[in-house]
């Protein structure tokens, strides 16, 4: 299953919460905890902050990152590998997010 949530950054609280998320990308990183890795990589040429747990019992996976310097997306991945849902990220349209 795939949840796709996407935020407006417009407005004063928006714009918070987008310049948060800007701030993470920027910082190229990378953790491992347990079966948890949290890291920044780019995704079809878009710069992401992604999340992979690959607990057999609770295979998670998320993906995070800002469309048109505007919109903070996430999709959200269960029992779902990451590489499974990069290829979801290629089929979402966000074309009318302006």
């Amino acid at each position: 299953t795939v949840k796709v949530s996407i935020f407006d950054g417009a407005g004063e609280m928006g714009s918070a919460v987008v310049n948060m998320t800007y701030l993470s990308i920027s910082m190229e990183s990378e953790s491992i905890q347990n079966t948890l890795t949290r890291k920044t990589e780019t995704i079809n040429g878009v710069k992401c902050l992604t999340e992979n747990d690959t607990n057999p019992n609770y295979k998670h996976s998320s993906i995070t990152f800002i469309h048109n310097d505007r919109f903070n997306v996430t999709l959200e991945g269960s029992q779902m590998e990451l590489d499974e849902l990069k290829n979801y990220m290629k089929k979402v349209d966000l074309s009318k997010l302006n």
